[in-house]
Order: C-alpha cells, then sequence, then structure tokens
C-alpha cells in the first residue's frame, strides 16, 4: 500500500506555508482588499479574474472555475501527483515529512528521479568547466564576454568531447542509464551491445530550469565548427521546448519588479544582457516566440517586449509575432536591432543606455504588421491577398472586442470593405482554442437555489453553520449532494478538518460556488449574510412543508364533497395541530 502523508501533517503544512507566495513563483498578482487578483494561468484572459486569499488558504478563478488549495495549484502548474506537491510545500519551509515505508522509498516517482539525474548531469558539467579539460570552454565563454560570476550564477559547464563522460560514471547501472536516455542525456549505440555514450560531447552546457529551480533540460553549445553548432535536450516529461524560457526563473523577481519582460533568441543573448545589468531578460530555447511562452510571460509582467534582428528576416519574424499574439491574446511589442547586431553583439558595443533606448521605442507588433502590410504594394490584387492573410489571423482572435478593433484596422489599412471582411469572418470555421488550455465553461446550474444559496452562507459564517445544524434544516434538503456539503461544512466548523480541505473534496459545481461565495464575503455585511441565511431556511422549511399541505388540503376537500362535517371538522384541526408544531 503506497504511503499516506497524515492529515495533521497535511494541515500543517497548509497553516505555515502563505499560499499567495507560492503562487506568486508563476501569477503575478496585486492586492486587493483583503485577497489578490491576478491573471488566471490555466486560461487565456484579459481581465484578472484569478482571485486568491491567503486568509482562507485557496484560490479561485471567476473565469473558468478553477480552484483549490496550495497543492491543488502546484499539481496543476507543475503536473505533479498530490505526494510530490506535499514535498514541494515542505522542502520551502525545511519542514520535515513523516518517513515513507521502504517501498514507497524504493518506487520514488519518476519525475523525481529525471530531476535528480538532471541535477547531478548539471553538476558534473559545472566541475568539468572550471577542472583541466575544460580550459578550451573557459577561453570560448572569455571571448564571447562572459564572466566567471555570470557563468557560475547560471550554472554554465562543459560537456567533455570525449563521449564516455557521463555515460561512463552511469556504466553498470541499467536504471540509471535508461532515465538518462529519457532525457537525452546519453545515447544508445545500435552495434548490438547497446552500448551508451555521451549525446552532448565538446559543448559548452546551459542547463535550463524551470520556475522552480530545478533543472529540466540543456543546452549546448559546440566548440568549434562542429553541427549542429546548438543542441538541446530532447523533449520530455519534464521538458517542453515550446513552453519553456531560458533564464526566466533567475529574473522573475525583476521582471515583475519592473512590470516588463524582454524577450531575446539565444542563451548568450540573455546572458550579455543580464551581466549588463538588464535583469528582466528571458529567451527562446532558439526556437520562434510561441503562444505558450508569451502566455507564461503575460502572468509575470503586462509589458513584453521582443528583440528582432533588423535585416529582412528580422522584420518577417516580427510579422509572425503578431500571429502568435493574436493566437495567444497576449499582445506584445517588437524592438529592432542594427542590421547586422543581435542583442549580445549590441550591448557590448554601445553599452546598456543604447539598449534602453531601443526598448522605449517598442512598437506593438500589430502596428508593425499593418505598417508592413501597407507597404507590400498598392496593386488591388496585392490588397485583397494581404486581406486574406490578415482574416486567416483575425480568425484565431478569441475575444471578440478585440477581433473587431483588429478587423476595423485591418479594413482602414488595407482599404477594403469592413463589411466585406465581417461577411468573410462569419463565413469562417469557429477558432478552436489551444489544445492544452482549459476553457472558462461553466457549470450545470445547482437547484434549488435556496439551498446553495444556505450552503454558501455556511461556508462563510461559522454561526449561521451551527444555527443550521441546531434547527435541523438539512435534513429537508431536496438536493443530496448540497446537503453532504453542508454536513461536511458543520464538522469542518467544529474543528474536525479545515474549509478549504472540504472544499477540495466536494463536487466541482458545490466546491466552485462555495470558493466563490468564501473569496467574495467582504461584499455583503454579516447582518445582511444572516438575514439571507434566515429566509432560505423558511423557504427550505415551507417547501419541505408542501407535500403535508397538499395532502391536508386533499382530505378536506374529500370530506367537504362528501358532505362528512365530523371528517371536515377533524381534518381541520389536525391541520391546525400541524401548524402550530412547526411554528413552534
Amino acid at each position: 500500500m503506497a504511503w499516506r502523508i497524515p492529515d495533521d501533517t497535511i494541515n500543517a503544512l497548509r497553516d505555515r506555508v502563505s499560499i499567495v507566495d507560492v503562487i506568486s513563483n508563476y501569477v503575478r498578482l496585486k492586492k486587493q482588499g483583503r485577497n489578490y487578483l491576478g491573471l488566471c494561468p490555466f486560461h487565456s484572459e484579459k481581465t484578472p479574474s484569478f482571485t486568491v486569499s491567503d486568509e482562507r488558504g485557496f484560490y479561485h478563478c471567476f473565469g473558468c472555475g478553477a480552484g483549490g488549495s496550495i497543492f491543488t495549484f502546484l499539481m496543476q502548474q507543475e503536473r505533479i501527483e498530490f505526494r510530490e506537491a506535499v514535498e514541494m510545500v515542505a522542502r520551502r519551509i525545511g519542514f520535515e515529512l513523516p518517513a515513507a515505508d521502504d517501498n514507497e522509498a524504493r518506487a520514488a516517482s519518476m519525475r523525481e528521479r529525471l530531476t535528480r539525474l538532471n541535477d547531478w548531469a548539471g553538476k558534473r558539467f559545472v566541475e568539468a568547466l572550471w577542472g583541466r579539460e575544460g580550459k578550451g570552454a573557459r577561453e570560448y565563454l572569455e571571448s564571447r564576454g562572459v564572466s566567471e560570476e555570470i557563468a557560475t550564477r547560471f550554472g554554465l559547464g562543459y560537456a567533455p568531447a570525449a563521449g564516455s563522460f557521463l555515460a561512463g560514471a552511469l556504466s553498470g547501472r541499467a536504471d540509471a542509464l535508461n532515465a538518462a536516455a529519457q532525457l537525452g542525456l546519453v545515447g544508445r549505440r545500435d552495434d548490438g551491445e547497446g552500448g551508451a555514450y555521451d549525446r552532448f560531447r565538446g559543448r559548452v552546457m546551459f542547463p535550463i530550469s524551470d520556475l522552480r529551480g530545478s533543472t529540466i533540460a540543456f543546452g549546448g553549445r559546440a566548440l568549434g565548427d562542429v553541427q549542429p553548432k546548438y543542441l538541446n535536450s530532447p523533449e520530455s516529461s519534464l521538458f517542453h521546448k515550446g513552453e519553456v524560457l531560458y533564464a526566466l526563473q533567475q529574473s522573475r523577481d525583476a521582471i515583475r519588479k519592473g512590470d516588463e519582460v524582454i524577450v531575446v533568441e539565444g542563451y548568450l543573448d540573455a546572458l550579455a544582457l543580464i551581466q549588463f545589468g538588464i535583469d528582466n531578460v528571458a529567451a527562446t530555447l532558439g526556437t520562434a516566440l510561441t503562444p505558450a511562452h508569451l502566455r507564461v510571460l503575460s502572468r509575470l509582467a503586462s509589458r513584453i517586449v521582443v528583440f528582432f534582428d533588423g535585416d529582412n528576416a528580422g522584420r518577417r519574424a516580427a510579422m509572425r509575432g503578431f500571429a502568435v499574439c493574436a493566437e495567444s491574446g497576449v499582445w506584445a511589442h517588437g524592438a529592432f536591432l542594427p542590421d547586422g547586431d543581435d542583442p549580445d553583439t549590441f550591448v557590448r558595443k554601445r553599452g546598456a543606455e543604447a539598449v534602453r533606448d531601443l526598448l522605449a521605442q517598442a512598437v506593438p507588433l500589430s502596428d508593425f504588421y499593418f505598417q508592413q502590410v501597407r507597404a507590400s504594394g498598392s496593386e488591388w490584387r496585392d490588397r485583397a491577398q494581404a486581406a486574406q492573410e490578415v482574416m486567416q489571423i483575425i480568425r484565431t482572435v478569441a475575444d471578440p472586442i478585440e477581433r473587431d478593433m483588429l478587423m476595423r484596422t485591418a479594413a482602414a489599412r488595407l482599404g477594403v470593405g469592413e463589411e466585406a471582411m465581417r461577411a468573410a469572418l462569419r463565413r469562417a470555421p469557429q477558432r478552436a482554442g489551444p489544445a492544452n488550455e482549459v476553457a472558462p465553461v461553466r457549470p450545470p446550474r445547482l437547484e434549488p437555489r435556496v439551498e446553495v444559496l444556505l450552503v454558501e452562507s455556511m461556508a462563510v459564517d461559522e454561526g449561521i453553520a451551527r444555527a443550521v445544524e441546531h434547527h435541523g434544516v438539512i435534513e429537508r434538503f431536496r438536493n443530496r449532494e448540497l446537503a453532504s456539503a453542508a454536513q461536511q461544512l458543520v464538522q469542518a466548523w467544529h474543528g474536525h478538518t479545515a474549509i478549504p480541505v472540504v472544499l477540495e473534496h466536494l463536487e466541482a459545481p458545490i466546491a466552485e460556488r462555495l470558493r466563490a461565495a468564501v473569496i467574495s464575503a467582504d461584499s455583503m455585511e454579516p447582518e445582511e449574510r444572516l438575514q439571507l441565511a434566515e429566509d432560505c431556511v423558511r423557504r427550505i422549511e415551507a417547501e419541505a412543508q408542501r407535500p403535508e399541505r397538499e395532502a391536508a388540503r386533499r382530505e378536506v376537500l374529500e370530506a367537504s364533497v362528501a358532505n362528512d362535517l365530523d371528517r371536515e371538522r377533524e381534518s381541520l384541526r389536525r391541520i391546525q395541530d400541524r401548524l402550530r408544531q412547526h411554528k413552534g
């Protein structure tokens, strides 16, 4: 049987760790009243609806309904199991968890093993860089202007050229070699003997971290003319190239502080800017910008500036960037370097102030796109083709207001009738959202409404919960799931568990309603809530009495029709007795 973490341990961790501190590592939060507000990390949105309550210890998104405790958030964000989330929180404060049994210790999660293996490899690469065999790599870094302080801070290393640096150290350990092969640290020979060899050979190594600081992959830059010049780890359960940005973990605080992030394309571009004091930098891994990149960055800063080369290739990349903005719903700016420069060479020649001047001149990628389209040709055929291309992009925009604004701009810039473009858009198939995005779908309506409102009040106010328990009205609920939720809330207020724990174990529609009620508790005065609860109790009682009233009415009617006065009087007397009992 798998090791179960005791409830008191989980509750102790939840009480000792601020959920705001943890979620702030992933989402830019701003205090609003007693809660904190930010853009939801689980679906695309423009207006913040993701709310975190430090006091209550849980979060709730009013857009998509996502919510839960500190552990739920880490499970969703990091794609890990509950036990791993608990261990992450425990490590954060140096909290010692109860020992697992022997079987559980031997069956540690694959993710943990892979992460530890990457960390081990990273340390080996660092040792090699600063050892005798790393002289050539150190000379290369020096020639590129990378200081020893930056190399140390970012954990740069060296993979020796022999091809057995890691494979030899793992020789004879089949499980470790298999894990290293999954991570792309080693490859397997096709010689029938299954020998292993280092995949990274003769390369300066750049460790790639997630936002927790764990090494999830590596990038290797070849020394000399070996191809490919840059080699990244392959996709794995830890590493998804289109979602990860280099140096983001180290730059996160500076990005939040300035509410701006600068995006470059390569490792050395990022390191050069950081070395010159421009700390709010992240780099794509030698790939084009993706919608996932923009969504990650938008949670940390409201202004995103992407550096592009000043040549034709850079302008084409910027135009593609506009399409990526449209798909992601995140609108970035573009800054353009002089032809022949990249951020690395530019900052070393001109200095940090010149870089900041370029950033100040950054233009919205939407404006740049339409400027380029307008300049591409004046013939009506050119404009018609450009309109078709713009329509392909506009179709991907989810927000109706943004789609409308882009339509107006495109029509004006291209000299095309706006209604003609709108008609073309109406004929187009509906946009499908990204496969990995949680759509903001509302849950089924809960009934009866009075029971929903009463349970919401019980989740917010202990006094109401105890009064409802004393009154005995829960047994009169028609919705048995709401009745169960009410009973669990009563037990929570008695100290048997915590409200966030109760909400995590309820059915999704009910849990969502209760999280929203608790987080919005300040929107109603306690006296108003008490009055609402009393009204709900009266209505639930009245609804419960309806069958009795209907039966009594039929009984009196039948006696009257039969002209049985004694039976009619007896029926009326029983009705009066029932009414007195309910009032008492």
